[in-house]
């Protein structure tokens, strides 16, 4: 299966790099988890609404497990797209307060626009920028690179692309 985001990992991972990634929570994503996890014996995988950086995490990472590699990456199938996205783009209004805070977060860290899927790639690109603000501003030396990635399922399997 052709998978840019998995290559890219594994060869930061080679060049003897600690990774961090920041991926949709969506049980959809479970083959792709499953195969980064396959990658080595260290990868700082955080699960979370949207692929939201956590920017707590982030300083976890960096300061106490010497992530030095860091990507966001969302997900489509083509016809169904990132959960959180789509409540974002019809309406969150009736949803469990919890939620309603977490995606106003979430809206206010976006500008999304007509397309569902270009929501999502949009999403991705803004959160690289955000982690990548706050690295840069971390006082941290040396380039610690930032990657988006979206994965796309088709059939049994997926395939993936750097953004």
């Amino acid at each position: 299966m052709f998978n840019p985001v998995v290559d890219y990992l594994g060869m930061e991972i080679e060049a003897g790099r600690r990774v961090g990634v920041f991926s949709c929570e969506d049980p959809l994503n479970t083959p792709f988890h499953r195969d980064l996890l396959q990658l080595g014996d260290y990868l700082h995988l955080k699960t979370s609404i949207a692929a939201a950086v956590d920017l707590a995490t982030v300083d976890l990472g960096m300061r106490h497990k010497q992530i030095a590699s860091w990507m966001v990456v969302g997900h489509t199938d083509g016809l169904r797209v990132c959960g959180a996205i789509q409540l974002i783009m019809n309406g969150y209004a009736e949803e469990p307060e919890n939620l309603r805070k977490t995606l106003e977060r979430i809206e206010r860290d976006s500008r999304f626009e007509s397309s569902l899927e270009g929501n999502v790639v949009q999403f991705v690109r803004r959160q690289c920028e955000k982690l990548q603000r706050h690295i840069s501003g971390s006082g941290r030396e040396g380039a610690v690179p930032v990657q988006g990635g979206i994965i796309r399922y088709v059939g049994p399997g997926y395939v993936s692309e750097l953004i």
